[in-house]
Order: C-alpha cells, then sequence, then structure tokens
C-alpha cells in the first residue's frame, strides 16, 4: 500500500467517524445558511485530508461533538473540495477552526490541536446563551 492509500484510507475513517458522532460536512454554499439559522453556537472545522494536524485534530473534534451534542452545532469543511468557503472566511492555514455565535465569527483557532481552548470559548459561549433565559 502507497502511502498515498493509505492518508486516503485515513481519511475516510476520520470521515466516518465525524459522520458517527453527528459532525456535519457542511457545502460551502450552505455553511452560511447554517450559521445563520442556528439557534446555538457553531463550531466549523476547515481542514484538508492530506493535512496531518488536520489528521491529528480529528479525534479532539470528535471528542468535543459527543461532549456537546446538542447544545452545539459542529460541521467540518474540506478546503481541498470547498475552497470558496474557506476563502470567504479568510481561512489562511489548515486546521483552522471557527466558533460562530448568533451568525456572527467570535473566535478563531489556526493550528490548536489541544480541546481545552476549545471547551472554555464552548463553555462561555453557552453560559452567555444561558444568561437571558434564566434572567427571564
Amino acid at each position: 500500500m502507497t502511502p498515498r492509500i493509505a492518508r486516503r484510507i485515513g481519511w475516510c475513517l476520520v470521515f466516518v467517524a465525524g459522520f458517527l458522532a453527528g459532525c456535519r460536512q457542511a457545502a460551502s454554499d450552505h455553511l452560511e445558511s447554517q450559521v445563520a439559522k442556528a439557534d446555538k453556537p457553531v463550531l466549523v472545522k476547515f481542514y484538508s485530508p492530506e493535512c496531518p494536524y488536520c489528521i491529528k485534530l480529528a479525534p479532539v473534534f470528535d471528542a468535543l461533538t459527543k461532549e456537546y451534542a446538542g447544545r452545539v452545532e459542529f460541521t467540518t469543511i474540506n478546503t481541498d473540495v470547498q475552497y470558496p468557503a474557506a476563502n470567504r472566511h479568510n481561512v489562511s492555514g489548515i486546521p483552522t477552526v471557527l466558533l460562530f455565535i448568533n451568525g456572527q465569527e467570535q473566535q478563531r483557532w489556526e493550528g490548536q490541536l489541544s480541546p481545552q481552548p476549545y471547551r472554555e470559548a464552548l463553555n462561555r459561549a453557552l453560559s452567555a446563551l444561558l444568561l437571558p433565559r434564566q434572567a427571564t
């Protein structure tokens, strides 16, 4: 088996694991409408199946998908196929993860592989969204 075929098989396994965990693969033209219509935070991962750091980030993203299921929407964008979406969001390196709240980009990470910064930002976002409801 050549290294290229092994990478493709690895990418397929990462994609299937993400799909089973509840992470969506968004088409570039649907990303904006998905983010704008979301009533909860949206975490979007821009990646390439050939990128070693993206492959390392995949299990972290999948774990977050399971941990925040039902409270946060998770989406992935393959920049090799959906370059226009990456270009619209000024993604210059991969992996890049964007956090959207109420349709607006709130935070951006480039090359971050540790889950802790994502958890902190998601917990802050969820707390901020719950505060107005609790005051009512």
